[in-house]
């Protein structure tokens, strides 16, 4: 379909009508649990931190600061997750035809910004050189180049609809999309974000209808790659075979996931309390990576079943939106979005479970980064659009078809 039956734009009074109030609900609750386990986290002193503050030209609030780091840390996870709903508000408000056109562009800016990390505006934390440094505030462009390949590959694959059976030429081209957007990350030796980028290029294929033998080389492509990326750096299969026998190297590579256990152990069931836990002072990057560590030391396994539920929750909304896309842009869009959350929100749980090597990928709305807050808060105003094209498209139906739903898109 053309999505002739869409309206092409939305004014705020519309918008109150065929919003997905569950899924604004299920992130809502996540934003606000996060933002109060960061409080509780946030008194972890991290090197990036303490250097950020110390650019403040007033030494009061700089003194201040260094003494309530916590109040530092939710002020930038706010400032992300406002600059994300902005943008969203964006996505939600301007006429349909603009998400489309801006897919592009989006795309070549992700990849301009991550080639910047290489520039001197770059700066490395913790042995990694993956952030551009914007004076009190750290970007990391990685986060952005996910949610914009999802709308670029979303883009390609629709307007190439029906053409990946018999042109391989359309096949290619989305392989060199693939491989522009790896590369740069690939330099900045991000073995996580290679990964989630080729997953979502692999659903997104296989939902547009990929030949089979070409999904094969694909993902034999791909592997190879992943396989080179380990290869190139030996702490990466020590972190593998660490998630199945930490106590192998108790002190190095197993270290982190050993502490966050015993954080979790801590809290049991009802958990011992916001604030009550030692994680933070003694789980490596527990305000990031291991977030969930402080989650179940200090609300205890029922914090564990609340996020996981919330996450379920997301995930449902998130796929019954793409089901209902009545074209191919929007079912990839919609697919892609959810995926990107999802599949990041159940790598990080299986890593502090763990059953997962470390990635070094944070747990939405979750952890501590304004840039992931960012990133994330704009894809699901993603979700939230296309949930409200499909809920338009279902009234223009009933007023002109008498109350049948319209024909959703299908292979």
């Amino acid at each position: 379909m053309d999505g002739s039956i869409y309206r092409t734009s939305h004014t705020t009074k519309e918008l109150r009508v065929g919003i997905d109030l569950t899924l604004v609900f299920a992130v809502t609750a996540l934003m606000l649990m996060g933002l109060i386990v960061i409080a509780s986290a946030g008194e972890v002193a991290a090197a990036e931190t303490s250097g950020s503050i110390q650019r403040i030209p007033h030494e009061g609030l700089r003194n201040w600061l260094t003494q309530n780091l916590w109040f530092w840390h939710v002020g930038k996870q706010l400032l992300g997750l406002f600059l994300g709903a902005a943008g969203g508000m964006v996505i939600l408000l301007v006429p349909r035809a603009r998400l489309v056109s801006w897919a592009y562009p989006a795309f070549f800016i992700a990849i301009g910004l991550m080639l910047l990390v290489n520039s001197p505006l770059g700066v490395s934390v913790n042995g990694a050189t993956r952030w551009i440094d914007l004076g009190v505030m750290r970007l990391q462009p990685s986060e952005f180049a996910k949610v914009a390949f999802v709308w670029g590959v979303a883009k390609f694959l629709g307007t190439n609809e029906g053409k990946l059976q018999d042109d391989s030429s359309v096949v290619l081209l989305a392989f060199v999309g693939w491989m522009m957007m790896v590369g740069p990350v690939m330099l900045q030796s991000d073995l996580g974000t290679t990964v989630v980028i080729t997953g979502l290029l692999a659903v997104a294929l296989f939902v547009a209808g990929l030949a089979m033998e070409w999904m094969v080389a694909f993902m034999l492509l791909a592997g190879l790659l992943v396989l080179v990326m380990i290869a190139m750096e030996p702490y990466r299969l020590a972190r593998i075979l660490s998630a199945f026998d930490p106590w192998s190297d108790a002190d190095g590579a197993g270290y982190q996931i050993i502490q966050g256990w015993a954080a979790i152990a801590e809290g049991g069931f009802w958990g011992r309390g916001l604030g009550a836990g030692w994680g933070p002072r003694n789980v490596p990057e527990a305000h990031t990576d291991m977030i969930m560590s402080i989650v179940g030391e200090e609300l205890g396994s029922v914090g564990w079943v609340l996020v996981l539920g919330l996450f379920l929750t997301l995930l449902w909304r998130g796929i019954d939106i793409a089901r209902h896309g009545r074209t191919l842009f929007d079912v990839l869009m919609a697919g892609g979005m959810t995926v990107l959350l999802a599949a990041q929100a159940f790598i990080n749980l299986g890593v502090v479970g763990g059953i997962l090597p470390n990635k070094g990928l944070v747990l939405p709305f979750l952890s501590y980064g304004a840039s992931a807050a960012i990133a994330h808060t704009f894809a699901i105003a993603v979700l939230l659009r296309i949930g409200l094209e499909n809920h338009r498209a279902i009234e223009a139906s009933d007023a002109m078809l008498g109350g049948d739903e319209p024909p959703r898109w299908s292979a």
